[in-house]
């Protein structure tokens, strides 16, 4: 049985500060429609130790699976999910190993949730949403549950019902499956709003402070910026703090961000951090021009927050923007922005 959350939506976005020449880049999200989302009412639903779900419902499948949001080589992709699905079910009724029973509990799908982004963006509205709205005194099974700002965050929730996988194969006589609220990036306003005024309404922060902070990307293995310390000098000139968010507590990048009026960072995952601004700040997202995912642009506006973008050029990796490292024209940066918006 399932269960309407929210109905479909199509969401309108300003082009403030996009030229002309780059309104093909963002075109496709200035009018998207976000269909209808469910919940799932499910009886004996098996979770294997991996955090693969195993059902007979096609729907699940295919949104566990996340087939929906895939991109590019979709159909290759999609068939290699498929078949590798199909041996973890065929293997588990082969070789049926002895379960961990719950009764009731919430099933969230997080296979990206390691994943800073992912988290914050995808994966904490539905804790709250499971939480807050639906049935308090459920379980929630959380399969990639070991990170701090996992927890943390959770904690500033009052979440404290999660139940980790740890190796063993679960069964629950009755589960809540929380399908895909939203195409990752692309957030309802009333669920993200309301898990922003929760999670700020836990951390203390100088409304006053007017910060200027720079995300660097220096602890990343991927997507950093070549002559990082030039740039951070020049930074240190004009009034910014350099910030490594990967090492620092949820709580404290919620703070720090919540007193920015202006952050500027690579894009990767810190720069979801935008969303706890106030309204009237600015953003300014360095990226590269091959890259058509928008969700910072697309974060922005829904919290009225003014974004600037600049394009770096990128070292090849077999093609591939995500995990090339970037080079910036130093020069070319400042003189755009010195006067109008740093």
């Amino acid at each position: 049985m399932k269960k309407k959350i929210f109905k479909s939506v199509i969401l309108k976005r300003k082009n403030r500060s996009i030229t002309k020449k780059d309104f093909y880049i963002f075109k496709n999200e200035l009018s998207k429609k976000i269909n209808n989302a469910y919940y799932y009412i499910l009886k004996d639903v098996y979770i294997l130790p991996d955090g693969t779900i195993l059902s007979f419902n096609y729907k699940i499948i295919i949104d566990y699976l996340k087939i929906n949001s895939i991109s590019r080589f979709k159909l290759l992709k999609t068939v290699i999910l498929l078949i590798v699905y199909l041996i973890k079910f065929i293997s588990f009724y082969l070789f049926f190993r002895k379960n961990y029973i719950i009764e009731k509990a919430f099933i969230i799908p997080a296979r990206p949730s390691k994943n800073y982004f992912h988290w914050v963006s995808d994966i904490l509205p539905k804790m709250f949403l499971a939480k807050s709205v639906l049935d308090k005194k459920y379980s929630v099974i959380l399969p990639q549950y070991e990170t701090k700002f996992q927890r943390e965050s959770l904690k500033l929730l009052g979440i404290k019902k999660i139940i980790s996988l740890s190796n063993k194969t679960i069964l629950i006589k009755k589960a809540i499956y929380i399908s895909e609220l939203y195409p990752s990036g692309n957030p309802r306003p009333a669920i993200f709003k309301s898990l922003k005024k929760r999670i700020k309404k836990k951390v203390l922060f100088d409304r006053s402070k007017k910060r200027k902070i720079y995300i660097s990307r220096r602890f990343s293995l991927r997507r950093n910026l070549i002559n990082e310390d030039i740039f951070e000098q020049e930074l240190k000139l004009i009034g910014f703090e350099i910030h490594n968010f990967q090492n620092y507590k949820f709580s404290k990048q919620v703070k720090i961000s919540s007193e920015a009026r202006i952050m500027l960072g690579i894009s990767g995952a810190g720069l979801v951090n935008l969303i706890w601004m106030p309204a009237g700040s600015k953003i300014i997202d360095i990226r590269p021009k091959d890259q058509s995912l928008n969700a910072f642009f697309v974060m922005a506006d829904l919290f009225k927050i003014k974004y600037y973008y600049y394009w770096v050029k990128f070292q090849h990796l077999l093609g591939s923007s995500t995990h090339s490292n970037y080079k910036l024209n130093f020069n070319d940066f400042f003189n755009k922005f010195i006067k109008e918006k740093i």
